[in-house]
């Protein structure tokens, strides 16, 4: 399917424009991809990736909001550019079930809230780069959001937290070892997936 009028290109180099470099594909949609994460922190490990080519979420064009959260029913962590190894748009969504990343405090003095995609775009038009937190509702506390500047203890302080999260369900594991033996937990998500939506 191409991509929409006015979208931006497709990078030849980037993985999430190659449709056939595309492993673990779960779903599609007129405008985006649901993939299984290619070295997944957690067996669940989702990506919600825009067909076309922008950088992040900050630079989604509003008219394609609807459909993304239509997608989007569990927690979803976007760190925007800073520190991005594919600069194409992706969201991940991980099961960890019940956190408390503490989003608010996270914000601190030099983030803010995040409402909607509206205020990621904001920030994206006003000040380029951003790190974007995000955790489902807990049981009496509703879901948080917030975007912060590109600063790398807050950006530790959050890997910290994702890391103590993932290791709690099934233990930590760097990088390239969730590479060579995140296979497994792929398929297996992908089987799950396609019993559950067929």
């Amino acid at each position: 399917m191409p991509p929409s009028e006015g979208a931006p290109p497709p990078d030849p180099a980037c993985p999430f424009c190659r449709r056939d470099a595309l492993g673990g594909l779960l779903a599609e949609t007129e405008h985006f991809f649901v993939l299984a994460d290619h070295a997944p922190l957690v067996e669940g490990h989702l990506l919600l990736v825009p067909r076309a080519h922008y950088a992040c979420y900050g630079a989604l064009p509003a008219a394609l909001e609807a459909e993304l959260l239509a997608l989007k029913e569990r927690a979803a962590v976007e760190h925007g550019v800073f520190r991005q190894t594919v600069y194409h748009a992706h969201l991940h969504a991980i099961p960890f079930g019940p956190v408390d990343f503490g989003v608010a405090a996270l914000s601190g003095d030099h983030g803010r809230p995040v409402r909607s995609l509206a205020d990621v775009r904001g920030w994206y038009t006003e000040r380029g780069q951003y790190f974007y937190v995000e955790q489902p509702p807990q049981e009496d506390a509703p879901a948080e959001a917030a975007v912060f500047p590109p600063e790398m203890p807050t950006y530790f302080r959050v890997l910290g937290m994702l890391r103590d999260s993932a290791g709690r369900l099934e233990g930590w594991q760097p990088a390239p070892e969730r590479l060579a033996n995140g296979r497994t937990k792929v398929a297996s998500l992908v089987a799950r997936w396609r019993r559950f939506a067929g």
